[in-house]
């Protein structure tokens, strides 16, 4: 099951790899066999009707379908199969085999005239498109590729695509925030230092001088990790430990003189720079 998108993705990326489409048929036909055996009929013949049209001319997926159908009763559904694997895989002994078995005969037995085959195939040409991933000819109302499962335009249902992975992670959402309140967090530390010095006249050129250097460097930590400057990563990593550091010692004072402000404080103050030392090694590997 997990390697099956793998071998899809594999496919989209190079739609001719032989290797990854004969693996992607041998995963399906394992899953179905795994689904019949938990008796999930529905979900093992899809698997198997996807391998067949993924590889028209190999007899195992056919082979397997078609012993389904019987297994389990379907003969008219299995007459069907076999008819069109006739004419797909013509010298394959096994599927004449089983055809002969259920008495149908060699070239599809009650195959429709040339004319009006011909009539069909001219109808189900003019509704065809090409896919965009693999070029290989679909139906035009077909959401899903069945030759590389690719999708090919919106599904009306709400589970359409539960199988791929959101594009951006919420560490990296959070990894952006947290580069933004660096950058907030050193614009409000130089004008704290403005604002002491407006109180204080004696020291405000002191004031300005050590909060403006404080809240610079947070201006550039921040800015750095938007760009995702690795130096600037580990830089912000290494505050962050000292900052857990400084919180766990002030949680421990805290606690001791009970003051419960004071542990509340220390301890947001922990967890904020767990999550950016999560977040920073995310993000950095």
């Amino acid at each position: 099951g997990e390697a099956i998108p793998c071998f899809d993705e594999a496919l989209r990326l190079n739609p001719v790899h032989t290797h990854a489409k004969q693996a992607l048929v041998a995963s399906l036909m394992h899953r179905a066999e795994a689904l019949f055996a938990a008796q999930d009929d529905e979900r093992g013949e899809h698997d198997l009707d996807r391998a067949i049209k993924l590889e028209r001319r190999a007899p195992q997926p056919v082979l397997m379908l078609a012993n389904h159908f019987i297994r389990t009763e379907q003969r008219a559904r299995a007459v069907k199969l076999l008819e069109q694997a006739q004419r797909d895989i013509a010298g394959s002994a096994e599927i004449q085999a089983v055809a002969k078995s259920l008495g149908v005969k060699a070239g599809g037995g009650d195959l429709l005239a040339p004319s009006a085959a011909q009539s069909k195939q001219a109808v189900v040409q003019s509704q065809q498109i090409h896919c965009p991933a693999c070029k290989q000819p679909v139906m035009e109302w077909a959401a899903i590729c069945p030759h590389c499962n690719s999708q090919i335009k919106a599904m009306p249902s709400q589970f359409a695509g539960r199988n791929t992975g959101p594009d951006t992670s919420w560490q990296e959402i959070v990894y952006y925030v947290l580069a933004v309140l660096w950058i907030l967090n050193g614009a409000w530390t130089i004008l704290q230092g403005y604002i002491l010095g407006a109180k204080t006249q004696a020291y405000a050129d002191t004031f300005h001088m050590y909060f403006t250097i404080m809240g610079g460097i947070n201006i550039a930590v921040g800015l750095g990790l938007l760009f995702q400057v690795e130096w600037v990563q580990f830089v912000a990593k290494i505050m962050s430990y000292l900052t857990l550091l400084s919180g766990v010692g002030g949680l421990i004072f805290a606690l001791g003189g009970g003051q419960v402000v004071g542990a509340l404080e220390n301890a947001f103050m922990l967890g904020l720079a767990g999550m950016q030392i999560y977040i920073l090694n995310y993000v950095g590997d």
